[in-house]
């Protein structure tokens, strides 16, 4: 009797040929990956044998750049150290500024190359400056209990220089250290308040000398009342500033005049 001949499962034969054709792709890109290796290893080998010039000429020129950005980074230094007052580091402000305005004229290779150099040495001086101290300004609370001699300083800068002058001789009797604001080379002086010159006449009449109590808050509360919308007083906002005023001035201790200065730019 002759055996019946086995039917075909399509589901069998659709999986062995998709086993078939993945054992096909991973033998190609198993020898895929071996060649681009062979490659890779092949053409180092080949440039270290016939091209031995090359790495040589790679490391002088990570030589020569390392020595540019030294001679970059030492005549910067040189630059950075000759600037002290906010003038000196303005001049340096503009001059990397011309520099930098330079590159969009017409200009030759070697030109370009200096100016480059140039760009770059200021540049990196400039950035060695902008944390620098150059002044400090005086920013008190503008209170009616603020002593006068505060009120007097208040918004004023000075340079560092002069500053430590002052400091040593004792002339900033009576201010608070808390209240000095340094201003580095980034940084700009705060603009003066509209309540400082109302708040220094009414303080200065507090302690005016050769008044009568009575004279002297006639005149602290006409000039608080004239003074009234500054801070948007009303009534009761007045008497009590005018108490302030008065309790604040018996309370100071007679204090010398601080020595004139001058006021901050544009103030």
């Amino acid at each position: 009797m002759t055996p019946m001949a086995r039917k075909s499962n399509p589901v069998e034969t659709a999986y062995f040929t998709i086993l078939g054709l993945a054992l096909l792709i991973s033998w190609l890109a198993v020898h895929w990956i071996l060649a681009v290796v062979v490659l890779m290893i092949g053409g180092y080998l080949w440039d270290a044998w016939f091209n031995p010039d090359n790495d040589k000429v790679k490391v002088g020129g990570d030589r020569e750049r390392q020595e540019e950005e030294e001679a970059i980074e030492n005549e910067a230094r040189a630059i950075a150290a000759k600037v002290q007052t906010r003038a000196q580091f303005n001049a340096l402000v503009r001059r990397a500024d011309s520099a930098e305005e330079r590159f969009g004229g017409p200009l030759t290779e070697a030109q370009y190359d200096r100016l480059g150099m140039k760009h770059a040495v200021l540049q990196e001086a400039l950035d060695l400056v902008l944390e620098q101290e150059f002044e400090r300004q005086y920013l008190p609370d503008l209170e009616f209990s603020t002593p006068l001699v505060q009120i007097e300083w208040a918004y004023k800068v000075l340079p560092l220089k002069e500053w430590n002058q002052l400091a040593e001789n004792g002339a900033f009797n009576g201010l608070n250290d808390t209240d000095w604001e340094s201003i580095r080379g980034c940084d700009e002086p705060e603009d003066k308040e509209p309540e400082v010159g109302p708040l220094l006449r009414i303080k200065r009449a507090a302690e005016e000398p050769g008044l009568s109590p009575d004279e002297r808050r006639k005149k602290v509360t006409r000039l608080v009342r004239r003074n009234a919308a500054v801070w948007q007083l009303d009534e009761d906002g007045i008497e009590e500033a005018v108490e302030e005023v008065l309790d604040s001035a018996e309370a100071s201790p007679a204090k010398p005049t601080p020595p004139p200065v001058p006021p901050v730019a544009g103030s």
